[in-house]
């Protein structure tokens, strides 16, 4: 291995490792992912999500899907950060070494701060408000792919 892509590959393990353990830092409160149950490292939902989006890390990303009331896990990429939410908690998986997938979990509610056992509808996102919650609408368009029509 070149020496640069050694360097390379050592600071995205660390920037990775950083992620992992610390959280984010915008939810002022850290989760080791290593205590999470429902989690499988190397696999991913084939369902289609209803949000994909660029995340902080891996904790930034957990912590999305527990502000949607439609969410119930997530596939994350340890590589690009990419983090995908989807209103299923188990479906068909396919093995890739970059994922994360891992099911929400009731006992991990408090990386959520006041959002911690929202109410909010199904078509809602969970937002602090000082020391309350909003719920504001959002718009989510899951688009239909065949895996999911074949399920009807």
């Amino acid at each position: 291995m070149e020496l640069k892509n050694w360097v390379f590959a050592l600071v995205m393990a660390i920037s990775l490792y950083t992620n992992l353990i610390i959280g984010v830092a915008a939810s002022e409160m850290c989760l080791d992912p290593n205590l999470l149950k429902n989690k499988i490292i190397g696999s991913g939902l084939t369902n289609t999500p209803f949000l994909v989006y660029q995340s902080n890390g891996f904790m930034d990303c957990y912590r999305q899907c527990g502000l949607y009331a439609l969410c119930y896990s997530v596939n994350f990429n340890t590589v690009t950060l990419q983090c995908e939410l989807h209103d299923v908690a188990h479906g068909n998986m396919q093995k890739n070494s970059d994922t994360i997938f891992v099911a929400m979990e009731i006992s991990s509610a408090g990386i959520l701060g006041v959002c911690k056992n929202h109410g909010c509808p199904v078509n809602t996102k969970c937002e602090v408000n000082g020391p309350r919650y909003t719920c504001v609408e959002v718009s989510i368009c899951k688009a239909i792919s065949q895996d999911d029509e074949d399920d009807d």
